[in-house]
């Protein structure tokens, strides 16, 4: 990850279980307003079902390279909570399930 970059938006998994593993540099882990600086070595766990809502931050100079595992459940829903956003299989829906427009070719 780039200097300064962020891995995503902050967002949790309905059916897909994360692990970080860090390998090279530092990172900032943000969930839901507590931070969390990792080096190599130190890895991170998030459970499916449930916030705690997270994201990533490279704060430092340098780039940061770190492995990131899951199982891409098809059945998986994420959850943006800052931005208004579910992501399922099938589209895009706001947070109250509103469904977005489709986007036009």
């Amino acid at each position: 990850m780039a200097p300064g970059a962020i891995s995503s938006q902050m967002h949790w998994e309905s059916h897909e279980d994360e692990f970080l593993y860090m390998l090279e540099g530092a990172l900032t882990v943000i969930e839901d307003g507590h931070e969390t600086v990792i080096t190599p070595g130190d890895s991170c766990v998030w459970k499916a079902g449930a916030p705690p809502a997270h994201h990533l931050k490279n704060h430092t100079d340098e780039p940061a390279v770190y492995l990131m595992v899951g199982s891409r459940n098809p059945k998986n829903v994420t959850t943006y909570p800052g931005i208004d956003l579910i992501a399922k299989a099938d589209g895009y829906y706001h947070l109250d399930g509103t469904k977005y427009p489709e986007r036009e070719s």
